[in-house]
């Protein structure tokens, strides 16, 4: 087989992987002329692209949405497509508007280096040494970038929660989690990999309680 047909058989294969991953990142509006980008730039690199090909082109795609943001100065757009919870029995319509509300204001007051790892695992679904290749850095530097996330991202919607009770305000309702123990599980995602663009409270604590069951 040669490199042409090499190539469209790994653009079949991770087309769509790369052009969700662009879509979190940059919206639909501009995911599709990246995923070009992307493949382009895999096409002129063809002779590095490694064996096990999605976490480099994870970050060929986060380089692409780099140059992106910054001819454009689009950063902030990965929590832009909140969508609806989905709806629990006998909970009150406001108190899910409340925890839309809340969780997306967490997420926005991430720095984009907190919310980037969170997703590489609650979203694409990426353990810590594929994750770690697309961010070009080592597995346990992942790691630990990955538990400080979570960390702040607990102790932002614990402050949230505090000020709501205080105002009287229904708080966000993200459920308990082991978040304080520094247990990070880089094997697998569990619940925390979901399929839509949304940044929902389900989502969030999926992505906290990474590492729950090794804790």
């Amino acid at each position: 087989m040669g490199a042409a047909e090499e190539f469209s058989a790994l653009y079949r294969e991770h087309h769509g992987a790369v052009l969700r991953y662009l879509h979190r990142r940059v919206g639909a509006d501009s995911a599709g002329d990246l995923a070009a980008e992307v493949f382009t730039v895999v096409w002129r690199r063809w002779t590095e692209v490694p064996g096990e090909a999605l976490p480099w082109l994870y970050g060929v795609a986060r380089n692409v949405v780099a140059n992106h943001v910054r001819g454009r100065e689009r950063a902030g757009r990965l929590a832009a497509g909140l969508a609806a919870d989905a709806a629990r029995p006998g909970r009150d319509v406001a108190e899910q508007v409340a925890a839309r509300d809340g969780v997306h204001a967490a997420w926005a007051r991430l720095a984009e280096r907190d919310r980037e790892v969170l997703a590489l695992v609650g979203w694409e679904g990426l353990d810590a040494r594929r994750a770690a290749r697309a961010l070009g850095c080592s597995p346990a530097a992942f790691s630990v970038r990955l538990y400080r996330a979570r960390r702040r991202l607990r102790a932002v919607l614990d402050e949230q929660a505090a000020t709501a009770d205080s105002t009287g305000a229904a708080p966000t309702a993200v459920a308990p989690t082991a978040v304080e123990s520094a247990a990070v599980d880089s094997t697998a995602v569990g619940s925390a990999a979901v399929q839509s663009a949304s940044v929902d409270s389900t989502t969030v604590t999926g992505i906290l309680e990474v590492g729950r069951a090794r804790g």
